[in-house]
Order: structure tokens, then C-alpha cells, then sequence
């Protein structure tokens, strides 16, 4: 089930479309991403998730979503996470990303990330953020 509420304080506004209800959107200053997506996230049973169905605009000339938009979505995604779990922090950059891509995904797909975070035992502070993929057509 889905929450109607805000997965976190911040600058999120619920999203305009009905296809996307009870989902919520960025409403942040970002031309670059605003561009790109738009994209969306919510929490629901399982914790926080994005999402967003890419179109022609991102996709590349053999039609299956370009990679550096799902970078743009995976970044959108990390910040996301961050937002929620450092709630009040005035700036938030991402130190490294890799992705690996193992499978086309088309345009019109439904792509979703959930995010987790791991805290690995390496005797430090030091968080990890996993992603989880998932794109149905």
C-alpha cells in the first residue's frame, strides 16, 4: 500500500499526472533533470521507490532508454534517499556512481528503483546505497 503523505520533509509536491497518483515530484530547481524526466518517488510497504516512463526523448537511435538517463534517474534516485535519510542537510553530492547495464530497456516502460541502505562492517561510518532495478513494459 501505498502512503499519501510525503516519503520525506522537503521540496516535493504531488504529481500533476493521474497516471502518477500518490506519487510525488521534485519541485526543486533543476532544468538539467526537469528536462530528462520528469521523475517521481513514493514510499510504500517495502521503502522508498522512484519511478518514471521514459519516452522517445530518452531513448537512443535503436529506441531502448539511453544510459545516460537512467545515470540521470540514478542520480535523481541517490539524492532522493539521501534527502530522506539526512533530512535538514543544506547540500547533498554524490561521491561515485557505477551501473552496470544489463538489459535494454524500452521506451514506455515502467522503470522503478527501491533503495536500500547497507552500512557494511568496515569499521567506519561509511554508508552504501543499493539499488534495486526493475523495468516492465
Amino acid at each position: 500500500m501505498t502512503s499519501a503523505a510525503p516519503p520525506f520533509d522537503g521540496k516535493l509536491e504531488p504529481a500533476a499526472d493521474p497516471a502518477w497518483a500518490g506519487w510525488y515530484h521534485w519541485s526543486g530547481n533543476d532544468p538539467f533533470e526537469d528536462d530528462v524526466g520528469p521523475f517521481y518517488v513514493r514510499r510504500d510497504e517495502q521503502g522508498l521507490v522512484t519511478g518514471f516512463r521514459p519516452g522517445p526523448k530518452n531513448c537512443n537511435a535503436h529506441g531502448s532508454i539511453h544510459g545516460g538517463c537512467l545515470m540521470t534517474f540514478g542520480d535523481f534516485s541517490l539524492f532522493m534517499i539521501a534527502s530522506a535519510l539526512l533530512a535538514g542537510a543544506l547540500l547533498i553530492a554524490g561521491l561515485d556512481m557505477a551501473q552496470v547495464f544489463l538489459c535494454v530497456g524500452l521506451a514506455n516502460a515502467l522503470v522503478t528503483l527501491y533503495l536500500f541502505v547497507q552500512e557494511p562492517d568496515y569499521g567506519h561510518r561509511m554508508k552504501a546505497l543499493l539499488l534495486r532495478w526493475t523495468v516492465r513494459s
